[in-house]
Formats: structure tokens, C-alpha cells, sequence
């Protein structure tokens, strides 16, 4: 399991608001210690510090589509490097002419 879901999340709210330290709060869900560490300094409110579920899982899904996205080597970019590479062009020269022709 990678995130957190809505429920540790309103576990997280609920410990917290009953002033249970990080590390137990951790051992509570099943997590690790940075991981409620991070989540309480990512998504609590920067106003008064509090931890909220709406704000937390609004923040998550903004910063989610805030990521930058894998680029994948497509098939017109491969065609592209080839074709310089046999004309002998470096890998550096290769991505200067075609940052030029972007």
C-alpha cells in the first residue's frame, strides 16, 4: 500500500485531535513514522496547524495533478534520434537541434 487512505486519514485527524504523539499515531495505523510525520506537515492547515480529512485529501489530489508526468520515449521521437544518430550527431547535439526545433 503506497498512500494513505481516507480512513487512516481520519484516524490520523482523530489521534491527533486527542494529542497522541507522531510515533504512536504511526504504530496505531500500521505506518511508518514519516509517513505521518510527512502527511501532518503536507496537508495540515498552514493558518493554525490543524489537521483536517477535507484539506488533506483536497491538497493530496492537487498535488497528484500538480506532478510531473512520466514522458515516454514515442515512436516520432525515437525516428527523430535515430535519424541524427546515423548522421553521426552526438546524443547532446541531438537534443540541442531538437530543442531548437521545439
Amino acid at each position: 500500500m503506497k498512500h494513505l487512505t481516507l480512513g487512516q486519514r481520519y484516524e490520523i485527524a482523530t489521534l491527533r485531535s486527542q494529542n497522541f504523539i507522531q510515533i504512536k499515531i504511526a504504530e496505531i495505523i500500521g505506518r511508518d513514522r514519516s509517513v505521518v510525520c510527512r502527511e501532518l506537515s503536507r496537508n495540515s492547515d498552514q493558518r493554525n496547524g490543524q489537521y483536517r480529512v477535507d484539506l488533506a485529501e483536497r491538497k493530496t489530489k492537487e498535488q497528484h495533478q500538480t506532478k510531473a508526468k512520466k514522458v515516454y520515449f514515442i515512436a516520432s521521437v525515437r525516428e527523430f534520434v535515430v535519424k541524427y544518430l546515423k548522421k553521426d550527431f552526438s546524443p547532446e547535439q541531438i537534443v540541442g537541434f531538437a530543442k531548437k526545433t521545439a
